[in-house]
């Protein structure tokens, strides 16, 4: 069984300015942490959006085409965003929990937390693959290890 992972750092694509102590930096680099209990709302809601979005692309039989899916279970955050794309999941809803995840400690810039203010700095592309990563890291791998048939 694969181990789970507390915490991984995601490399933006475009840099993005924050303030540290009276000066200007560049984002490079986000710690994310997985969720506790204080995100338990937002992170139950996008579980459901995409268990959701992944039954509304099962077929009569009820199987989903994993198409290049790894043989070990595991699913890419590109993956992840496809699957939520292609649904009739709300994307809009769907991308404000996730935001409210991590602006609530479940993401810093080094040792800064994300505010939004930071958040709405970063680009839209950054925000949906880190999306992406972060639900198939933290929210996804346990289930689907679960779900794994041998």
């Amino acid at each position: 069984m694969s181990e789970f992972k507390s915490e991984f750092v995601y490399n933006v694509e475009t840099p993005f300015d924050y303030h540290k102590g009276g000066q200007v930096e560049k984002a490079r680099e986000l710690i994310l942490k997985a969720p506790s209990n204080r995100q338990r709302r937002e992170s139950a809601k996008l579980k459901q959006g995409f268990f959701r979005a992944l039954k509304s692309m099962a077929d009569n039989k009820g199987d989903v085409d994993a198409g290049d899916q790894k043989g070990d279970g595991a699913i890419s955050g590109d993956e992840v965003v496809s699957i939520i794309m292609m649904s009739n999941v709300d994307l809009v809803d769907y991308q404000e929990s996730f935001r409210d995840i991590l602006i609530n400690d479940s993401c810093f810039v080094g040792d800064i937390k994300l505010t939004s203010p930071m958040y709405d700095s970063m680009s839209d592309a950054d925000t949906e693959k880190l999306m992406g990563e972060y639900i198939a890291t933290f929210l996804l791998a346990s289930q689907l290890k679960k779900m794994q048939i041998e």
